[in-house]
């Protein structure tokens, strides 16, 4: 069952109280195009009634499903954590959805507007980064592209996310084959949480993550982590920022939030986990696996091994159950053009310094040993086989 905001339903109330009454009982709107299954909301039901041309992709299927509960508070922006329960997680809210998809611009911007009650489109006089050399905003939601480029590019900030729902966001990706190939951030709030309590156990080292911790004698402190303070709270930062995975935790404007910043291959991978799954619930348990497997905060102990160390136990309520299990990133295949770059980027000067030094046969000695190598990889035989047919002349017909 997907909740909205207070805020967000009144609204969607607003826009179909002079259209024909909503069904009762456990339906939602089903994608026959794609298979998956819209969760049963207002936005999908304005989705379906106001853009034209979604009555052939949406159709009304009857689907099982809970019996509906009450509505969060007003100022609920993801999950309160409050009990070491599995359904304490169940509403992991998204606060940045940010990505590319292949569909017409203007398409995109008739579902935003469908899905924000018909708010207008609005030409900006300039475009974005990357070649992206027009823009246009509806909603709060910015849509650029250009004219070289295959791709769309789609911008929707925290605040916009949050009035959409997970639902509404679910839908305008179906709709539109938006996937967040730049950056998803999911949060949850966590009333029984300070940031200063993810500040000390990551000095402390009672944490088991990837995120290197050297001590940087300049400053004093330990890399890898920051912090922020000023008069409306503190902010938490954890990782790097340039990394696919990131980390703050800030307790301004509300309860503390824990926001965990995913990108490209990590954020279309755990976006395409909840449209398989369709459910809410577990999905909010896969994002809190990805988090721990990112970090994990335990009373560490010398010559204890990290996974027989207790969670702390703030961290333990938080987690509420979800393993430690990262999401399954597929390995890209190596292309004869990124292997150039890689080479012209990271090895052709120490490899000039050594020939220079050592002489020809060295060079000599490191091809043989190169292709060696390759003969033992499928991958890299099937490029150099491509290549050659490529160059072989072709008989004319």
């Amino acid at each position: 069952m997907t909740r909205l905001s207070h805020k967000t339903l009144a609204g969607l109330e607003c826009s179909l109280a002079t259209s024909t009454r909503l069904e009762q009982g456990p339906s939602c709107l089903f994608c026959s195009q794609s298979g998956v299954f819209v969760p049963r909301d207002l936005t999908a039901e304005l989705l379906a009634r106001q853009i034209p041309g979604t009555q052939q992709l949406f159709e009304m299927r009857i689907q099982p499903e809970d019996s509906s509960g009450e509505l969060p508070p007003p100022t609920n922006r993801g999950v309160t954590v409050t009990t070491p329960s599995p359904y304490a997680v169940a509403w992991a809210g998204v606060h940045w959805f940010s990505g590319t998809t292949n569909n017409d611009a203007w398409a995109v911007l008739d579902a935003v507007s469908g899905l924000r009650m018909g708010a207008p489109v609005v030409k900006h006089p300039h475009g974005a980064k990357g070649g992206y050399f027009h823009s246009a905003s509806c909603g709060g939601v910015t849509v650029a592209w250009g004219d070289t480029r295959p791709d769309v590019l789609v911008t929707i900030p925290g605040e916009v996310c949050e009035e959409l729902g997970i639902s509404g966001l679910v839908a305008l990706s179906i709709l539109t084959g938006l996937e967040p190939t730049s950056r998803l951030d999911v949060a949850w709030d966590a009333d029984c949480l300070i940031p200063e309590m993810f500040a000390e156990a990551f000095i402390a080292g009672n944490v088991v993550t990837r995120i290197q911790r050297p001590f940087n004698p300049k400053t004093g402190r330990l890399k890898g982590w920051d912090r922020h303070s000023n008069h409306e709270g503190d902010t938490v930062y954890l990782g790097s920022r340039s990394s696919e995975r990131f980390l703050r935790v800030y307790d301004r404007r509300g309860p503390t939030r824990v926001e965990l910043e995913l990108k490209e291959r990590r954020a279309v991978e755990l976006w395409r986990r909840l449209i398989a799954l369709n459910d809410e619930a577990a999905w909010g348990m896969e994002a809190l696996s990805e988090l721990r497997a990112f970090i994990d905060f335990r009373e560490r102990f010398e010559g204890v091994h990290p996974d027989r160390c207790e969670l702390l136990p703030w961290w333990a309520e938080f987690c509420a159950g979800a393993d430690r299990r990262s999401t399954v990133i597929p390995r890209k295949a190596p292309t004869l053009e990124s292997q150039e770059a890689w080479l012209r980027r990271g090895v052709a000067g120490s490899l000039a310094l050594l020939v220079a030094v050592r002489g020809q046969p060295f060079l000599d000695e490191l091809l043989r040993n190169g292709q060696a190598k390759n003969a033992t990889r499928p991958d890299r035989l099937a490029l150099i086989a491509a290549a050659n047919f490529e160059s072989f002349p072709q008989a004319a017909d």
